[in-house]
């Protein structure tokens, strides 16, 4: 009986080791990079979706281009993703562990000088420029536009210091305190 229990936590343990290994790529489709600058207009959102071409190659062809703050309202995301419908007053976000579209919780655009409406598209965001001005721009900020891979983004960003990365590490953790 022992055994087999022991058995069965170590096909937990490799699950989730596979998980931490092979969970973290869940975004690399959405060609996910930062940005210094989102486009203004609805001409500068047209041209940045002539040069993401994010109905190119093996991606899904739902999915356009998007240029949104990211959930820790740290940085702006060019992103190849589905168009969200965003109800409440809040910034569009897009959300590298979900790979998806939501809007910022923690942010309200219902008193900025040009008032977000409580229901608009995301591929609308170009109008919220006060959502962008919420993001800290770094000193020496250059104000071209630069783009990084999808792998600096996973490596460097927050999204490995998040709590449900945290919380897979310690589970790990505590599995191998368990099997030493």
């Amino acid at each position: 009986m022992e055994s087999s229990w022991s058995l069965f936590r170590l096909c937990l343990f490799v699950v989730n080791v596979i998980v931490q290994i092979y969970g973290e790529e869940t975004c690399v489709g959405s060609k996910a990079e930062p940005v210094s600058r989102c486009p203004r207009t609805k001409y500068e959102w047209k041209s940045e979706a002539l040069i993401k071409n994010c109905s190119s190659g093996t991606l899904r062809p739902s999915l356009v281009y998007h240029c949104l703050i990211n959930t820790w309202v740290n940085m702006t995301l060019s992103v190849c993703a589905k168009p969200k419908r965003i109800i409440g007053y809040h910034c569009p976000e897009f959300n590298m562990r979900g790979c998806m579209i939501e809007p910022n919780l923690f942010t309200s655009c219902r008193n900025f000088s040009t008032s977000c409406q409580f229901r608009y598209e995301s591929t609308e965001a170009y109008n919220l420029q006060e959502c962008y001005a919420l993001v800290p721009k770094p000193i020496g900020e250059r104000q071209t536009i630069f783009r990084k891979t999808t792998s600096d983004i996973i490596s460097k960003s927050n999204v490995e210091m998040s709590p449900v990365c945290l919380s897979r590490f310690l589970l790990i953790l505590l599995h191998l305190i368990r099997f030493f």
